[in-house]
């Protein structure tokens, strides 16, 4: 058996049919615009299409796509890449990313003992039920009773994060 790498570019996906309110979306370019939809509303279809109209006149790296989700900003990104069938492609990350990003770039040399760093979804339940059972035990956030017991569980930490 031979194996060989294809380098084809595929083509890009064909564009969506969007409803009304997602087309205005795509066509607005006054300033800023906010989109407030639920589950399941075609949300990031609409960004997606947004960024596809908008690649011929702005250069794909002027373009940022923020989202809240490090799994939301890795289907963005493959769908713009989909969408677009290669070529340059717009910067997609989380707000969380993007900001840390800047405060890697712009931090005084020497401003922090230790480079900071994003903590992991686990980190960030550890360093919480920490936080709440420490709170609990010196008596700085008085918690009801019956959720005292509840502190120290990931779940519990996992509500409080979200």
């Amino acid at each position: 058996m031979e194996w060989r790498l294809d380098l084809t570019v595929p083509p890009p996906a064909p564009a969506p049919v969007l409803d009304v309110d997602q087309q205005a979306v795509v066509d607005h370019s006054g300033g800023p615009l906010l989109v407030l939809a639920g589950p399941g509303t075609g949300k990031t279809t609409t960004i997606v299409e947004s960024v596809a109209a908008r690649i011929p006149s702005i250069a794909a790296d002027h373009i940022l796509v923020l989202t809240f989700g490090r799994r939301a900003a890795r289907e963005v990104r493959d769908r713009i890449a989909a969408r677009l069938g290669g070529g340059p492609q717009p910067h997609v990350s989380t707000f969380h990313s993007f900001a840390y990003s800047l405060v890697r770039e712009f931090a005084a040399d020497g401003e922090y003992l230790d480079p900071p760093r994003l903590l992991s979804g686990a980190e960030e339940d550890v360093r919480i039920r920490e936080l709440l059972l420490g709170a609990a035990a010196d008596g700085s956030a008085p918690w009801p009773e019956d959720l005292v017991g509840a502190l120290g569980t990931l779940g519990f930490a996992n509500e409080v994060r979200s």
